[in-house]
């Protein structure tokens, strides 16, 4: 593969909830008696992750917040540092956050993912790592238990992966959309995201289509598109691409609008391709696609534009530059 280098200087200023502080230890040097030593003014670094906590899809924001870390800090001690939690099970299942849950709603539970990607172990033995975000959210699962993966990746996945494994990144484009493929790629690249490459997808090779969190800017007529669609219903999706209409659900799971012209979508997802499958929490795939090229535009013109936005979303509509949280309500208007 050829690497293409960006020198887009227009690129958006990164999710201001990633930046964490940094810095260096003072150095250490040898001291002569009597005399003044003068030390570095850098801080000392700190280790901080990001706790969010929503309720029906990240609909509605309860808590977030900035935890500083100490070694060994688990998700369950951050969570219970930003807010009052009773849990049942021995103390590894989340019953209630500040009082939300104590009704017990039928199908109805508290889920969390680390870096967007619907965590694989449970809160009490998953250790957080500098700059991770967790993500707790109360939400229905009649319809779509298994929700993979959520916008919240962008950038923090492809920044920190999960459980401190970060793999490469490969921003594939359909050849219609090769500036604005450039364009995600150098808002990666300027959030700190290493190693991200920019490739035609007809030159996509199948390793890297199993092993690398991929950014996939296509229209509904790819293959690749079609292949995500497929899959709707085991990736967890609350969108289902069909030509040039769009339709959308609700959480549960009634058809709430039906999409045509213009219309963008984003949709994250663990990636289907991973031969471990897609709960291995390894890599993920965000789509960036639409109902045609204008819809496919607007989409990866909200990621550029407003991804700090959308970072507890679980997937996004775009109509008329305009982002909407998925799933939809279900008495949403699309008039």
């Amino acid at each position: 593969m050829i690497r293409t280098w960006r020198t887009f200087a227009r690129v958006m200023v990164c999710v201001a909830a990633l930046v964490l502080v940094s810095g260096c230890a003072p150095a250490i040097t040898d001291a002569v008696p009597g005399e003044v030593t003068a030390l570095s003014a850098e801080p000392a670094r700190v280790s901080q992750a990001r706790v969010v906590v929503t309720t029906d899809y990240g609909a509605q924001t309860i808590v977030d917040a900035s935890v500083t870390l100490e070694q060994g800090t688990t998700a369950m001690q951050a969570l219970k540092s930003v807010a009052e939690v009773r849990t049942a099970y021995g103390g590894g299942f989340v019953q209630t956050i500040n009082g939300i849950g104590a009704a017990r709603e039928r199908r109805t539970d508290w889920f969390y993912a680390v870096n967007g990607i619907l965590a694989n172990r449970g809160a009490a033995e998953h250790v957080l790592r500098d700059g991770d975000v967790e993500h707790w959210d109360y939400r229905q699962w009649g319809f779509r238990r298994n929700v993979s993966a959520t916008l919240g990746c962008f950038p923090s996945f492809f920044l920190n992966g999960y459980n401190g494994v970060v793999r490469p990144t490969a921003v594939a484009w359909e050849a219609p959309y090769e500036s604005e493929a450039a364009a995600i790629a150098s808002l990666l690249e300027s959030c700190g995201v290493d190693n991200v490459e920019s490739v035609e997808l007809a030159l996509l090779s199948d390793e890297w289509r199993k092993e690398r969190n991929l950014v996939v800017v296509a229209g509904p007529g790819h293959e690749t598109v079609r292949e995500v669609y497929a899959l709707w219903d085991k990736l967890g999706l609350f969108t289902r691409l069909e030509g040039s209409s769009l339709r959308v659900y609700a959480s549960s799971g009634a058809e709430a609008a039906v999409f045509t012209d213009g219309t963008g979508i984003l949709e994250a997802m663990q990636n289907p391709w991973n031969p471990s499958g897609t709960g291995a929490c390894e890599n993920v795939v965000l789509l960036v696609s639409g109902t045609d090229a204008d819809g496919v535009r607007a989409a990866a013109g909200a990621l550029v534009e407003s991804s700090a936005a959308m970072t507890a979303w679980c997937g996004a509509v775009v109509r008329e530059a305009v982002p909407m949280s998925v799933p939809l309500g279900a008495t949403f208007d699309a008039a």
